[in-house]
Parts: C-alpha cells; sequence; structure tokens
C-alpha cells in the first residue's frame, strides 16, 4: 500500500513538471523573438524607393506584425507605404521618397493576443536637392578685389566657373575652405562677366550665375572743368588784344 501511494505521489511530481516545462515553453515561445530591421542605405535620395527588411528570430509563427514612424503607426490609406512578407522577413517599402519621410522606423513583433511584444528601429535620411539663393549683380571698380558670394543649404561643397571653366583654382582667384565665397585680386575689364557657383551634395547639384560688371577707370570731369578755368584768362586777354586792334585799326583809318 505504502508502495502505491509512494509510486502516485511520483507519478504526480512528474506529470506536473512536465506541464510546467510545457508551459514555460508556450509561453516563451514569443518571448524569444529577436528583431532586426536593416536598411541600406541609410541615406537615400529623394525620390527613391527605400526597402526596409524586418527579421525575425524565433518563433514567429503566432505574432503579428507593425510598422511605425517615429513612434506612430503608419497611415493605412497611403499608397506609397506597401508591406509584404518574404522569406527573409517582413518588407516595408516607400515609393516617391519625400523630404518629410525623414525619421526613425520601427518594427514591431506583437505576440499572440498581445503577450509580448518586441521591436527593432533604424534611421532613414532623406537626401534633397541643395539649395542656392539667388545673387544680383555686382559692381566694382577696375584694379580693385571682387567678393562674390554663395550661399547654399544642404551641400558638401561649392565650386566656381567662369565661361563653362572651373577657375577655383587658379591664379588670381582666392576660394575660401567651404568655396562659398569667391575672391577676384584686382579686376580688370576682362574679368566682367557671369560667375556661376555649383554646389554639391551626395546625389544631386544646383548652380546659380552672378553677373560682375567691372567699372573702368574713366578721366574724371574735373580736369577739364580746370582746363577751362585756365582758357578763362587766356580768353579775356585775347579779346582785349582783338579790341585793342580794332581800336587801333580806328584811329589810323581816321
Amino acid at each position: 500500500m505504502a508502495d502505491s501511494m509512494w509510486f502516485d505521489w511520483l507519478s504526480l511530481l512528474l506529470c506536473s513538471s512536465v506541464y510546467l516545462i510545457l508551459a514555460e515553453t508556450a509561453q516563451s515561445g514569443t518571448e524569444n523573438i529577436e528583431v532586426q530591421v536593416h536598411l541600406y542605405p541609410s541615406h537615400v535620395p529623394q525620390g527613391a524607393t527605400p526597402t526596409f527588411f524586418c527579421k525575425l528570430n524565433g518563433n514567429f509563427d503566432a505574432v503579428t506584425i507593425q510598422w511605425m514612424k517615429d513612434g506612430s503607426l503608419l497611415p493605412r490609406d497611403d499608397p506609397r507605404f506597401r508591406t509584404a512578407h518574404s522569406t527573409e522577413g517582413y518588407i516595408l517599402q516607400i515609393r516617391i521618397l519625400k523630404a518629410s519621410d525623414a525619421g526613425s522606423y520601427t518594427c514591431v513583433a506583437n505576440g499572440k493576443n498581445n503577450s509580448s511584444s518586441h521591436s527593432d528601429s533604424t534611421m532613414l535620411y532623406v537626401i534633397v536637392p541643395p539649395t542656392v539663393q539667388k545673387p544680383g549683380k555686382m559692381s566694382v571698380v577696375e584694379g580693385s578685389n571682387a567678393v562674390l558670394n554663395c550661399t547654399a543649404t544642404n551641400h558638401l561643397f561649392i565650386r566656381w566657373q567662369y565661361h563653362g571653366q572651373f577657375i577655383d583654382y587658379l591664379p588670381r582667384y582666392e576660394v575660401n575652405q567651404m568655396g562659398a565665397q569667391l575672391t577676384i585680386l584686382k579686376v580688370t575689364t576682362v574679368d566682367a562677366g557671369n560667375y556661376t557657383c555649383i554646389v554639391y551634395n551626395e546625389r544631386f547639384s544646383t548652380r546659380e550665375t552672378v553677373e560682375l560688371v567691372v567699372l573702368g577707370m574713366h578721366v574724371s570731369s574735373f580736369p577739364n572743368v580746370q582746363t577751362v578755368l585756365w582758357c578763362v584768362p587766356f580768353q579775356e586777354d585775347l579779346l582785349s588784344l582783338l579790341t585793342l586792334g580794332i581800336l587801333a585799326s580806328l584811329q589810323v583809318k581816321q
């Protein structure tokens, strides 16, 4: 009788242990999920179609996937956002990328009945064309230095052209470190014309043109005035001499 009771207790203990192990395994099915989000490259030009990959490691048969941007669910009514499921995992595509699409994207794996949630995030950077402030016409006097400025945003570097040729490394031209300022030393009338600044970033380039007007060193009008002043006494003397000559001739005739 004692042996039978001992066997019953042992059987109950083993069954309980097996039940606990199975229950623990069932509950931890989604707890062991590892979520990895990949986007390559992370810097994508405007207008392109980036693709996010969300890979799950573990038991992901009983999970649902959600995509979020900057902590908010992506709009379902926007046809630019497309989701799919492939052998590589879950996919999110953004068509006709906009500057406003930049931000943090998160793949959320929710367990069955929302029992658990796992996620991973990655950043998307949108490359947009540089913008350049349109410069106005600039006038300088011949022999002085001309300073041309190119004010731009979203750029990496700037280069300058004159008549279609790059000039930022030629003599008499000085360019600051970022290329935003071009100085022409001791300009002449030959330097007059259109100068173009070309602004570059990783993918795009934008250009604007500034017209340089060189004012020549014309003779001042003041020397002419001085000449007139010198001529006035001479003209008065000549008039006086002519008057005296006429009077003298009249006296001789008389």
